[in-house]
């Protein structure tokens, strides 16, 4: 380490240290120590420590001599001398640290000027800072473990329910179409839409199955940064679920190019069109989407103007299970927005349902800019 690096550390200090030679001269010292000696940085660095005690030279050399024969750190008076006020310090005391490694024969020593109490205070205190520190590291690291641990068992438990449970539902599923098949024109009407009605709730069994899947993992992918053209994302998820061309898209401003996971952001966009276009009493109608900028955050608005939701029920939307209209009127699990808000947050976002006037429905979402 050369002259300007050991200054510069040095400096850096909080606490009074000085780095001398074994005849005493000043070769490094901290603002603290600087202060304390009432000296410039520039000055001290160049004179003996004679200059700020009221031992001699000669005499400050034996003291250093008795510090470097020490195997522990001794507490020696130096009679330290403030050069401003040229006041002595009669209650300063110099704690003599062990020998650093010889350099160039040049053998170097540590001093601390504090008391020794105040010293060994801040060193017992520092220890119970590091060791308090040390202890709610390991806590944190045993509850993430857990974390890990319960949602590995989550998920691995999500993905056994769903396909355990899937093939006897399509077994069941399958035995109600041989049933239809077999009975063609030897049951009533009412017995053969029972037949219709038991695949239909086979069919959301199933879809509530892929939900609790997708649930479980929402949030815990792998980040895979990509970039992303939004205005193309939102276009294909509309194209995809517009199956019978009755809904209008419209774009008000232009949407970013951003880097981004794009998956989980498209299942955000998937789950809320969907939503507009299902709940619509209406059969047709038009989906808005609005992007502003906000800080360090993406804004997206997707509105409708569809039956709109009662604000009695802006808090139980996002709600796991929650279905503001009977299952027999609209197919779903009460999960698609359970999952949107799970990929919002987990993303570090936050999405919220507005009010919109005259009709219809307003989310509104941030996505962190990356």
């Amino acid at each position: 380490m050369d002259q300007f690096e050991l200054n510069k550390l040095f400096t850096a200090f909080p606490v009074a240290l000085l780095l001398v030679k074994k005849n005493g001269d000043i070769i490094a010292a901290s603002n603290a120590a600087t202060s304390i000696l009432g000296a410039q940085h520039g000055q001290l660095v160049t004179a003996n420590l004679s200059k700020f005690s009221q031992f001699t030279e000669q005499e400050i050399v034996e003291i250093l001599k008795q510090c470097s024969r020490s195997t522990t750190p001794i507490l020696v008076p130096l009679k330290l001398i403030n050069t401003e006020t040229q006041s002595l310090l009669s209650s300063r005391g110099c704690l003599f640290k062990a020998s650093l490694p010889e350099d160039d024969g040049i053998n170097k020593i540590i001093l601390h000027l504090e008391y020794q109490s105040t010293f060994s205070q801040s060193l017992v205190e520092l220890n119970r800072q590091i060791n308090k520190q040390k202890m709610l590291i390991n806590e944190l690291n045993q509850t993430n473990s857990e974390l890990q641990r319960i949602n590995s068992d989550l998920e691995s438990f999500a993905y056994i329910a769903s396909h355990d449970l899937r093939s006897p539902l399509r077994a069941i599923y399958q035995l109600a179409s041989w049933l239809k098949e077999d009975l063609e024109g030897k049951i009533d009407k009412n017995d053969l839409s029972h037949l219709y009605l038991m695949q239909s709730r086979i069919n959301r069994m199933e879809r509530l199955l892929d939900d609790l899947l997708a649930f479980s993992r929402a949030g815990v992918r792998e980040e895979f940064l990509e970039m992303t053209d939004v205005n193309l994302l939102i276009s294909n998820v509309f194209e995809t679920l517009n199956v019978d061309q009755s809904f209008s898209l419209k774009i008000e401003n232009a949407l970013p190019l951003i880097q981004t996971n794009r998956i989980p952001l498209e299942q955000i966009f998937l789950n809320l069109i969907n939503n507009a276009i299902k709940h619509h009493d209406q059969g047709t109608g038009e989906i808005t989407v609005k992007y502003s900028e906000i800080g360090q955050f993406h804004q997206f608005e997707i509105t409708d103007d569809g039956p709109g939701i009662p604000s009695e029920f802006t808090d139980i939307v996002f709600t796991m299970f929650k279905t503001l209209r009977p299952r027999d009127e609209v197919e779903g699990s009460g999960i698609g927005l359970a999952i949107v808000k799970k990929i919002v947050e987990s993303c570090g976002g936050a999405i919220k349902l507005m009010k919109n006037t005259p009709r219809g429905a307003r989310f509104v979402f941030t996505w962190p800019i990356k």
